[in-house]
């Protein structure tokens, strides 16, 4: 989802913006001290997020927050600028091209993310339709990252549709196309600027190179 039909997402680089979300949110605790919490904490989901031995058991940010963050400062409040600041936008020209494939296609979202789900379905609810996608399932949902191909197999269940049925769209050869691959579906690597296809069926630039 993040980097195949939505941008600006992931939004971690500035402390300051980070601390004046927090305590927009009625956050307590000095300036320095809250940029401090906040980027330890994306930090630690950022060490955690690239050891495999965490794809199966991710942990949520509410309880990595609560395992870092000093008491004094506003755990849920942290928990809420996290997910504002991953979540990213759908564009217009997405939009476009996510209608023209729902004509002929079903479509199911696999997707890691570390907050909550709930934020980004609510959005695409309100972007789309609540039932646009046949079938939704987030990382979050079930402490299972992608490349595990666990959360592959749990959304086609989901949608009762078999590998040999399905295609995997991604900007990810690690966590999208390999482990698609590995189970049989077909493969199509987004945002190819590069010359090799790795295990992707087919290559595009984004959405639109898919008609």
């Amino acid at each position: 989802m993040n980097g195949t039909f939505i941008f600006e997402h992931d939004r971690f680089d500035s402390g300051a913006d980070l601390a004046v979300c927090y305590r927009g949110l009625g956050g307590r605790g000095g300036q320095d001290e809250v940029e401090a919490a906040c980027l330890g904490l994306i930090t630690q989901l950022e060490l955690l997020y690239r050891e495999p031995e965490h794809n199966l058991d991710f942990p949520s940010v509410q309880d990595v927050a609560a395992s870092i963050v000093p008491d004094h400062l506003d755990v849920d409040a942290l928990v809420q600028t996290i997910s504002i600041h991953e979540m990213g936008r759908l564009s217009e020209d997405n939009h476009r091209a996510l209608t023209r494939l729902k004509d002929d296609f079903e479509l199911i979202v696999i997707s890691n993310l570390w907050s909550d789900a709930a934020m980004i379905r609510d959005y695409l609810a309100t972007e789309l339709s609540p039932d646009f996608f046949r079938v939704m399932v987030f990382s979050s949902d079930m402490g299972v990252n992608k490349p595990a191909v666990e959360i592959f197999l749990h959304a086609l269940k989901l949608a009762d549709v078999g590998v040999s049925e399905s295609a995997m769209v991604g900007d990810d050869l690690y966590r999208d196309i390999d482990p698609a691959h590995s189970l049989g579906m077909q493969t199509i690597h987004l945002g190819a600027g590069s010359s090799t296809l790795g295990n992707a069926d087919y290559a595009a630039v984004d959405l639109s190179g898919l008609f």
